[in-house]
């Protein structure tokens, strides 16, 4: 048993008032004379046995009476040990994501979680209390007392940043690694919850779910576009993703906004449950300056009512032709003078090696051999995202190639095959011809190879042409992140007519435009820690604006790209502009997580269910009621208290007490 107020217990001593004034009866008595005494013995021997057992059980009763008085006042306890807390930090997780605005019966979400958290805050006032939001990381998380605290959770608002339970166990453990108290207040959307959580048994984790009334939601999910390439005076076709989270079918109106102008607008049916993609077109004069966003109406959950986009034009593709000998130079033709390609051509003699970096498309034109210098090159270009095409020479080097493309997992070159050919096979879907052919393709004169090399076929490709001998004339690989391209013929010699022929311009063509990176239109906040701009920048001071703030992200340059990372200082969607100096270098556009309209949530019984199933007793559910949950945190914090049990006895023993005294006379 252990006391709030183990001083008040000397208070006992006090008992030992009524005990002397039982053994020493202090009452004088009065002599009263009679007449005859002899009939008064038997009564006085019966009235004297009476009066003792009186006094005693007034004794008894009055003895315990006060016992259970001081008791009372000294506040006992009986200390709940299991064994897990082994420190005085407690962590309040209120979850403030966008779907936190839904309304409930008692009002927005937001504002429930918040009434909760002040409440156990105030439970634990004699304990180290740390508020965990989604827009607070482990730098500048603060202990805070009770009126910092309380004006805290009054502050907190819904954000576009979101966090998992385990992100949320992380940010703890980063302030305290002992066994702590984690109260984490939520509407526990199911992607909230992860699968580490079943398995944490180092934290007391207290789940208090609050009821979300699965308010149906329209979300504008994402956009894009197919195109490689964006210039000026174009038509370009835009993608639109919408999904109805509800469970009934919705229809609402789609605005298209460019430059805050409306461009379109359309009345749209989603079924229950159910994603849709709706297709833009749009015609721009000048694409170096175009904000839009797309509007839909609904409510409550409005957050992911507008989604904003920037369209860029375009940098150039790089383009790096490295050959061998001059009379094989045969692209300038092709790539120089034009508006959409940066084209260089090098001698392999005189290739610096830090140029590869920057390119987008790489032409290795018939050299003999691959150094380790142009290969490790090679190799990290791929790994960004660039394209490479293969195209052998005469006096190739069979082994020293076979080395790279084993590395690559790439079908190696066998024998030289001098026969002559017809390339009679072209794969009309792939990439590089699906768009290139209109009507029938019978009546074409295919071109012809009389110098080729076999190909070895164990491992996986894409076929593009074919000759009649079943071997590959130009396939494709997934390398990395990128295409690799191979011919098993050079391109150079009269006994191969395939750069004369009508396919020599658009296969070129086509694999230099899947070279380009499609624009991204837009960032996700919190998901996106850098966004990647089009130019070719220099490590200096950038700002991003936007008409309420000026923020400077941190610049890198990274195998030919410029990146910037926002380090979480974006929270709000909309445009910004990426400034130098006073030079507007184009327009950035954010946009809140979609995932956050959706409205798929645990249920109070499916956690439970998943508990149970976990056997872990150190992750609990709590009803959302306050007055249980203070009564909780109590017995948790202080044992089960036995004051007001010791009060009730202390009132019943003075009851009997007088009880006593009026019945026995």
């Amino acid at each position: 048993m252990n006391y709030q107020n183990p001083q008040l217990l000397y208070a006992l001593f006090a008992l030992a008032i009524p005990i002397l004034i039982h053994l020493f009866n202090l009452r004088r008595h009065k002599t009263i004379l009679f007449s005859s005494v002899r009939f008064l013995k038997n009564i006085k021997q019966e009235n004297t046995k009476k009066r003792n057992l009186k006094n005693i059980l007034v004794l008894i009763t009055r003895l315990l009476a006060i016992t259970f008085l001081i008791l009372a006042f000294c506040k006992p306890f009986i200390k709940e040990d299991k064994g897990y807390i082994s420190s005085n930090k407690v962590f309040i997780y209120v979850d403030n994501s966008f779907s936190m605005d839904a309304i409930d019966e008692d009002g927005r979400l937001i504002d429930i979680a918040k009434n909760y958290a002040l409440n156990i805050a105030q439970s634990h006032n004699n304990e180290e209390v740390y508020l965990l939001t989604n827009n607070i990381n482990n730098q500048n998380t603060l202990i805070l007392n009770n009126k910092e605290l309380t004006i805290k959770i009054n502050d907190i608002e819904t954000r576009g940043n979101s966090k998992n339970i385990n992100q949320i166990i992380q940010i703890k453990e980063s302030i305290s690694t002992s066994k702590d108290k984690i109260y984490i207040i939520s509407d526990f959307q199911k992607k909230f919850i992860s699968n580490d959580l079943i398995s944490d048994d180092k934290n007391i984790i207290k789940l208090i779910p609050i009821n979300n009334p699965n308010t149906n939601n329209i979300s504008l999910d994402s956009l894009w576009i197919n195109q490689p390439i964006i210039t000026s005076k174009n038509e370009i076709e835009i993608f639109l993703k919408i999904s109805n989270y509800g469970n009934k079918n919705s229809n609402t109106s789609v605005s298209l906004e460019l430059n805050n102008k409306l461009e379109t607008k359309r009345i749209i049916i989603i079924e229950e449950n159910k994603s849709e993609i709706y297709s833009f077109k749009i015609i721009v004069d000048q694409i170096d300056n175009i904000n839009g966003k797309f509007i839909i109406e609904d409510y409550p959950i409005s957050f992911d009512n507008t989604l904003y986009f920037s369209l860029n034009k375009s940098q150039k593709i790089n383009i790096l032709n490295i050959y061998e000998n001059e009379s094989v130079n045969n692209f300038n033709y092709l790539f120089k003078d034009t508006s959409m390609f940066s084209y260089k051509s090098s001698k392999i003699s005189n290739i610096q090696y830090s140029e590869i970096s920057y390119q987008d498309f790489v032409i290795l034109n018939e050299i003999n051999s691959c150094s380790d210098a142009l290969e490790k090159y090679l190799i990290q270009i791929l790994k960004k995202g660039s394209n490479i095409t293969l195209i052998p020479s005469k006096d190739f080097q069979i082994n020293n190639f076979n080395k790279f493309l084993n590395r690559l997992e790439i079908n190696s070159f066998k024998n030289l095959d001098t026969n002559t050919y017809v390339i009679e096979k072209i794969n009309f879907q792939h990439p590089l011809y699906s768009n290139v052919f209109d009507g029938d393709f019978k009546e074409i004169k295919y071109p012809k190879v009389s110098y080729s090399y076999s190909i070895d076929n164990s491992a996986l490709s894409n076929k593009i042409l074919s000759q009649f001998n079943k071997e590959d004339f130009l396939s494709q690989y997934s390398c990395f992140n990128s295409n690799f391209y191979v011919f098993n013929s050079p391109l150079s010699l009269k006994e191969n007519n395939f750069k004369y022929h009508s396919l020599f311009v658009p296969t070129f063509l086509n694999m230099a435009l899947e070279s380009s990176k499609i624009n991204k239109l837009y960032s996700i906040i919190d998901i996106d820690k850098y966004f990647v701009s089009n130019k070719k920048l220099t490590n200096d001071t950038y700002h991003l604006v936007n008409n309420e703030s000026d923020i400077i992200p941190t610049f890198k340059s990274f195998n030919g790209k410029s990146l910037f990372y926002t380090n979480d200082q974006i929270n709000k969607s909309g445009f910004y502009k990426l400034f130098y100096k006073k030079e507007k270098l184009e327009n950035i556009s954010f946009n809140y997580n979609s995932k956050e309209g959706s409205t798929d949530i645990y249920t109070k019984k499916m956690i439970r269910n998943i508990l149970t199933n976990s056997n872990n007793s150190n992750i609990t559910i709590l009803d959302s009621n306050i007055e249980k949950i203070n009564n909780l945190i109590s017995n948790e914090s202080n044992g089960k208290q036995y004051w007001r049990l010791c009060l009730i006895f202390s009132l019943f023993f003075f009851g009997l007490e007088m009880l006593i005294i009026k019945i026995i006379k």
